[in-house]
């Protein structure tokens, strides 16, 4: 049985239930929603729990083209918004800036001076209208979670170098099968599910490019970018640094014949596994030579973090230095499933199947964040219930489970990413976040996107235990569910990475924002070597 729900505290102040309205009203504008449940009618947190979110996934949301008329309103009900929220009274509830910390006083609250943490808890409904408010502002446009994300341009020409065998340890005839691995759908994902590599990325950057009749150019006068395909074997992180150990920045700069003091900045280098496991490649990846300064480097995690944000995951201070690691960017690991280029996101079959569970977590407690990893094990636990909570290790052939959950839970790995991630939001299964960290990674991805794509927990609140999971899932209002359902449906094709010539996935992504960063390079003068 669930634990009993925290009692909440007095009715919502006028000014407050104001903003809701108005941005109720903005919802409805621009999603042309019927307000069957309005997450306004929230007096108690239990009417929100009771309307399970599960009956709603497989409604469709209808927008009609009217961007003007929408923008309007939206402007009009922004200075609604914003003079209410001037006439608000001294002593009223002020909303958090972000929505990490809504957490409010009990009625036997010391002072603030005196009050511990323990007296504190959870408000699930200010938690859910600030991440409402987030999701409908990131809505700039109708067009903006509707359209066909069609590529402004033309995809940049790639060079990709042949290197010496001491640089490359894959096999001498890139397939289909050695980059993507085997088959293991079935059924309606027999052409679509592969064991891969979730250290493939570098391996199958190169069979696309190579295969590619619209990326790739022999021509290197012709190349936007240059891609310079160092051990591209997918390998775990000692054998990555045993492998980068035998190479040397002078090696690799000698192998990049095409190479000159005005186009540094156009090569690129690409790890599969976080950015820190690189820095055995001395003198290229880590640390590297004049020459390399300004040579770009993609991997798994990135560190321009905060010091605001909040996450388990700690590096030496070598692997947080721009001059150590410099222009360097993060990508999603490589998913389970990859779509082919003439095949749409709509008819995918996970966007073809009921979500019977309220949520799941695949994978172990025994690495990564494990006190988030087991409190999340106990919780599934404890609900007793395959229907709202299955937790299991992880299997490749378990990644269909994803397309039966509505909200897959994605504690942080060893690095801030994992592969679970990718598999869930290609899955259509919302991800629930637990570190700021994790949330800051691969932002060329889904930066525009993201507060109507997932959930962030509060790390810190679901550690101490006030954060019940089924509670706060439950009572996600049915509108911005539905908008994160049709986010992701729309979306999900660019968090992984198509089997052919896909105009449309993380190939094109990655290859997009690497040109559009070499050309800001050029403009401000630092493309090349002195």
């Amino acid at each position: 049985s669930s634990p009993p729900p925290p009692q909440e505290s007095s009715s919502l102040t006028w000014t407050t239930r104001t903003r809701f309205f108005s941005f109720t009203l903005l919802a409805l504008a621009i999603l042309q929603l019927k307000p069957e449940v309005s997450f306004l009618d929230t007096t108690s947190d239990s009417a929100l729990r009771n309307k399970h979110p599960v009956k709603n996934v497989d409604k469709t949301v209808k927008t009609e083209n009217k961007t003007k008329v929408v923008l309007d309103r939206i402007q009009k009900l922004s200075e609604n918004s914003k003079n209410a929220r001037n006439g608000e009274k001294k002593g009223a509830q002020t909303k958090a800036s972000n929505i990490t910390s809504p957490l409010t006083k009990t009625k036997t609250a010391q002072p603030k001076e005196k009050r511990h943490v323990s007296h504190a808890k959870f408000n699930y409904t200010l938690y859910w209208e600030q991440a409402m408010e987030a999701a409908f502002a990131s809505l700039k446009t109708e067009e903006d979670l509707h359209a066909t994300n069609s590529p402004p341009s033309p995809c940049p020409k790639v060079y990709v170098y042949n290197l010496p065998n001491k640089l490359r340890d894959g096999p001498r005839k890139i397939t289909k099968k050695n980059t993507f691995g085997s088959r293991i759908g079935r059924g309606m994902y027999a052409n679509y599910l592969f064991v891969t590599s979730q250290y493939a990325l570098p391996s199958i950057l190169e069979y696309r490019l190579r295969t590619s009749k619209q990326c790739f150019t022999n021509d290197p006068n012709e190349a936007d970018l240059f891609y310079v395909p160092v051990l591209t074997k997918p390998k775990f992180g000692r054998a990555i640094s045993k492998a980068f150990h035998k190479t040397n920045g002078k090696e690799v700069r000698n192998a990049m014949i095409h190479l000159n003091s005005t186009n540094a900045c156009k090569h690129f280098f690409v790890l599969g596994k976080g950015h820190y496991n690189g820095h055995s490649g001395v003198g290229w990846y880590f640390n590297p030579i004049k020459e390399l300064m300004n040579t770009q480097r993609l991997a798994y995690s990135h560190f321009n973090f905060s010091k605001s944000r909040k996450g388990v995951h700690s590096y030496k201070k070598k692997d947080t230095t721009i001059k150590m690691y410099p222009n360097l960017w993060s990508a999603p690991y490589p998913s389970s499933i990859h779509y082919r280029a003439e095949t749409p996101t709509k008819n995918m079959p996970q966007f073809r199947t009921k979500r019977k569970r309220l949520m799941s977590f695949i994978g172990k407690s025994n690495h990564g964040d494990q006190q988030v990893r087991k409190r999340i094990v106990n919780m599934c636990k404890k609900y007793k219930s395959n229907s709202i909570c299955r937790s299991s290790g992880w299997k490749p052939a378990l990644a269909t489970a994803k397309a039966s959950s509505v909200f897959c839970l994605e504690p942080a790995g060893d690095s801030p990413w994992r592969k679970s991630i990718s598999d869930s939001i290609t899955f259509g299964c919302i991800p629930v976040l637990f570190s700021d960290l994790t949330d800051d990674v691969a932002p060329w991805f889904w930066q525009d996107l993201k507060a109507r794509g997932r959930v962030l927990v509060p790390r810190d609140e679901f550690v101490a235990g006030r954060i019940d999971l089924k509670m706060l899932l439950q009572s996600m209002p049915s509108e911005l569910l539905e908008l994160m359902q049709t986010t992701l449906r729309e979306k999900s094709r660019r968090f992984q990475y198509s089997i052919d010539d896909d105009q449309h996935d993380g190939v094109r992504i990655i290859l997009d924002n690497l040109h559009r960063e070499a050309i800001d390079m050029e403009r401000r003068g630092v493309c090349g070597y002195n």
